[in-house]
Order: structure tokens, then C-alpha cells, then sequence
């Protein structure tokens, strides 16, 4: 049986086995108490999706959170401070994160404001956003119009 739906709808159904076992076979992904091979297919999907990235984004878990071993492997770069090692931003999800960090830290008065727009900066890149155009004056708006 998937067992990540069988997890999932645990949390929903608590532990009424018939609930639970009955929305599976209702979906194909169980007969009686065998497996179907929809339900095998279901959970092979679903692990190819949950399968870690290669490279040092491997370190990220699929919830966000990293241990003190998987924080040593990235890199300097990835950080929003490389000194201090803070701030990582192996994702667009830390980025956005450490965007949101740094500004809750210099309205507590713990960070600077020229470190958060380092910080800031190092996000964008990571989200992929740019900075704002600075807009071109138009030499002649203060020249008078001809009547």
C-alpha cells in the first residue's frame, strides 16, 4: 500500500483502519487488504518526487530544516553572511526566509542595516529577482514649451 497516503490519511482519520483502508481501495490503490499495482505506482511516484537533489541541495530535508552536519556542507557563498556562516540560502525557500530574518533582526536592533541589504541582495539572486531601475530623468522636462 503508498504508504505516504497511508500516513496522510491517518493524520485525517486518526485510527479508524476503516476509514483509512476503506479510501484506498475506493482510489484503486488497494484490493481488500493486497496492494493494486495503481498503488504501487503511486508510491514509486511519489518517492521519485521526494528524492533529494544532487549536490549540496541534498542537504536540504524535505521539511526546511537542517542539521548542524548538513549546514557545515554548503558552502560559504550560500549564505547570506559567508563570515559568519548565517543566513544560509541553499533554496529559494531559505532565501525568502533569511529575507524575512533579517529584517524581524534589524527591527530588534541586532543587525545592521547595510548587513541586511547584503543579505537582501544575496536573496534576490537566489529568487531570481532583480534590482529596481533606477529611472531616467528626461533632460529637457525642465525646459518651457513653446507656445
Amino acid at each position: 500500500m503508498p504508504e505516504f497516503l497511508e500516513k496522510k490519511l491517518k493524520v485525517e482519520y486518526g485510527d479508524n483502519p476503516h476509514a483509512i483502508y476503506g479510501t484506498l481501495n475506493k482510489i484503486g490503490a488497494m484490493k481488500g487488504s493486497k496492494e493494486t499495482p495503481k498503488g504501487a505506482a503511486m508510491q514509486a511516484k511519489h518517492e521519485a518526487k521526494v528524492k533529494p537533489h544532487v549536490g549540496f541541495r541534498s542537504v536540504v530535508k524535505a521539511t526546511g530544516t537542517l542539521s548542524s552536519a548538513e549546514r557545515k556542507e554548503i558552502p560559504k557563498s550560500k549564505f547570506g553572511l559567508p563570515g559568519a556562516r548565517k543566513y544560509p540560502m541553499p533554496d529559494a525557500s531559505h532565501a525568502a526566509n533569511a529575507k524575512a530574518r533579517a529584517t524581524q533582526q534589524v527591527k530588534a536592533g541586532n543587525l545592521s542595516p547595510s548587513s541586511k541589504a547584503k543579505i537582501d541582495a544575496k536573496a534576490n539572486a537566489v529568487l531570481g529577482k532583480s534590482k529596481p531601475k533606477e529611472s531616467v530623468k528626461n533632460p529637457f522636462s525642465k525646459m518651457k514649451k513653446r507656445a
